[in-house]
């Protein structure tokens, strides 16, 4: 019987799911050196532990799922939170514009009235 070497887990992976696998493959590897007569247990067994495998590898997947649909949510949060103060920040910019435009049109009118006074005071334009 050879030796099956276990993956090493990385930071997101549970070990358990490779000592699963690791595990099965070791069962498979027995299952070849049994008698006939131990194989229908040895199959059972064997579809026993591919359940278990396949059962922790679909729940890890559905972690994994739920981990990246968290991350996912958190991101577009973030994001929104973002534009929307840009959009504030562009609203205040703009109304200071529009303030800003609203005095130099005032500033404009008083000096056309102006003008317009001193042209009735003094009709005749100087030479």
């Amino acid at each position: 019987m050879s030796t099956t070497t276990q993956a090493p887990p990385d930071s997101s992976e549970r070990p358990e799911t490779f000592a699963g696998m690791a595990g099965f493959l070791a069962h498979l590897e027995y299952a070849v050196t049994v008698d006939a007569d131990e194989a229908p247990h040895v199959l059972r067994s064997l579809a026993d532990h591919a359940r278990r495998v396949r059962s922790s590898t679909f729940r890890r997947t559905t972690e994994m799922l739920d981990e990246g649909s968290r991350e996912a949510d958190r991101i577009v949060a973030q994001s929104t939170a973002q534009a929307e103060r840009i959009l504030r920040s562009a609203l205040v910019a703009l109304d200071d514009r529009v303030a800003e435009a609203d005095r130099v049109t005032a500033a404009a009118r008083t000096a056309v009235d102006i003008e317009l006074r001193a042209e009735r005071l003094d009709p005749e334009p100087a030479p």
